[in-house]
């Protein structure tokens, strides 16, 4: 059919053939977003401004209307389905950070993709094949110039950046998206958050850490006093919470070691962390920053892609007290660009998958009894200098749907609900059983170690089990913490030794103040 009309009736068709398709398709984002009529005029133009960009831009690329619209609408509708995935397990839609991680899909796809279903992943032949019909069949010659195009994309952006800065929105993405649209709420954080201003906000949020000026002061301390400063060993585990919290009855003895470093250490409680079933990095940057997550406004998403310097944190207080800070994880270096950021923070070294080539795995992972050999094997190599250890474990993280589980291990974990078993919740089990066997080994080995060792162990945050949650009735949003040392500690202040709810960045000044470096 369009082949037959006129290139201008052609163009304008494919065009609003683009918006109306654009306008069906925001409609199935997830959560519910705000009917159109309901929306307002601003974030209306701005969902049709930024559609029209992206058909412009094919327009400039390629001149072929049809296969502009195939295009754009591609990626429109990309976005929604990794949208409704998301949403579906981690309880947040996409935002603009998540494209900072789209190479790291395809690096590490068994993170990512399980979480599609089978139907989703499928869709992508036809789409391909429906591209490159759009493209061969879509012959006609629009007498635009390319410059034009590129005018028009230039100017459309323009329009974008415009009505972004009138928007009002919370950074909360769910309320956002239901106020305004999902796509709107999309285009307004990318283009807020990468502003020049924002980059400033956020690089000046930094430099305003509780340790920033942990170097000035502490550079008056004694050196008897630094020689006698106690080894400090960190523990962020991958998914770990206290399960028994949603009334599920675990076999007796199953997190022993937890309860007993809980009832001997120095504080214990829940942590009131920033995520929920995944992006650990907000939890891990917030411990180590003690910055609050919200308070980094737009970079709260994705805290470590902001860190572009040397940045002042927890590491770096405990090297102004002379430690040697090294980070454990055995995963690969450059994921969630660890590799870059870390050494900003004040680590010296960063052990990471390279070291466990030949380490022992529970499932597809390396082991936390792996991570425990590490970690006691760097702390017998102390040379006399105290060491600041943060180690990320990695065995229970998921998608735990792809591990297998039998009834027969679900009985020697927990008592079914209902009697049945479900397979996630028992792959769970399974490794939060191994957690706390490395809580067990490391509680054994430094009782009886005679150099002064602090310990810090807490989980990330609780694991994305949205139907096991709804079997138990139950809705978990904080994982737990637990600080103990094996030796006795003066009174120090905000020191309590009672169960306290605490937020991560609120855990690493309190371990601070244990150590003696705040």
């Amino acid at each position: 059919m369009a082949w037959t009309m006129g290139w201008l009736g052609s163009l304008v068709a494919a065009w609003l053939a683009t918006l109306l398709a654009s306008m069906a398709l925001d409609l199935r984002a997830s959560p519910r977003v705000a009917p159109w009529r309901a929306r307002g005029v601003r974030p209306v133009v701005l969902h049709l401004a930024t559609v029209s960009w992206l058909f412009v831009l094919f327009m400039a690329l390629w001149g072929r209307a049809w296969f502009a619209l195939a295009g754009a609408l591609g990626l429109f509708a990309l976005l929604v389905v990794v949208n409704n995935a998301k949403f579906k397990a981690l309880r947040e839609p996409v935002v603009f950070s998540d494209l900072a991680l789209f190479a790291q899909s395809l690096r590490h796809p068994r993170l990512y993709f399980p979480y599609l279903s089978w139907l989703q992943a499928a869709a992508a032949v036809p789409a391909v094949a429906l591209f490159a019909t759009a493209f061969g069949l879509d012959a006609w010659r629009y007498p635009v110039a390319a410059e034009v195009w590129w005018l028009l994309c230039l100017v459309l952006f323009g329009l974008q950046v415009g009505l972004v800065q009138g928007m009002r929105v919370t950074l909360d993405p769910e309320r956002d998206q239901g106020t305004w649209g999902f796509f709107c709420v999309f285009v307004s954080y990318l283009v807020k958050g990468l502003s020049p201003r924002e980059l400033r906000q956020v690089q000046a949020q930094f430099k305003a850490s509780p340790y920033a000026q942990v170097q000035v002061r502490t550079s008056r301390k004694s050196a008897p006093d630094k020689a006698d400063a106690p080894d400090v060993l960190v523990v962020q585990s991958e998914s770990f919470f206290d399960i028994r919290k949603t009334g599920l009855a675990l076999q007796p003895g199953l997190l022993a070691h937890f309860d007993s470093l809980r009832q001997s250490g120095l504080g214990a409680g829940e942590l009131s962390v920033p995520a929920w079933g995944a992006n650990t990095m907000r939890t891990e940057h917030a411990f180590l920053s003690g910055l609050p997550n919200a308070a980094l406004r737009y970079a709260r998403f994705y805290p470590y892609a902001f860190v572009r310097g040397s940045t002042p944190a927890l590491p770096q207080a405990f090297k102004a007290r002379a430690y040697a800070c090294t980070a454990v994880h055995p995963y690969a270096s450059e994921f969630f660009f660890r590799h870059k950021v870390f050494p900003r923070l004040g680590f010296d070294a960063f052990v990471d998958r390279a070291h466990f080539a030949d380490a022992a795995y529970a499932g597809p992972y390396v082991s936390d009894a792996a991570v425990t050999d590490c970690l006691i094997e760097r702390l017998e190599q102390a040379s006399g200098q105290a060491q600041f250890i943060f180690a990320i474990t990695m065995e229970n993280h998921g998608p735990l749907h792809l591990e297998k589980a039998t009834a027969q291990e679900a009985l020697a974990l927990y008592q079914r609900p209902d009697g049945q078993a479900i397979d996630d919740l028992t792959v769970y089990v399974r490794h939060l059983a191994h957690a706390d066997q490395m809580l067990g080994r490391l509680q054994a080995y430094l009782a009886q170690r005679q150099r002064k060792t602090v310990l810090c162990f807490y989980g990330d945050h609780v694991p994305g089990m949205g139907a096991v949650y709804d079997r138990l009735g139950a809705n978990p949003l904080h994982s737990d913490y637990l600080l103990w040392s094996n030796f006795e500690m003066a009174n120090r202040p905000g020191l309590a030794r009672d169960a306290q709810c605490l937020t991560p960045e609120q855990l690493g000044l309190r371990l601070a103040c244990l150590a003696g470096v705040l």
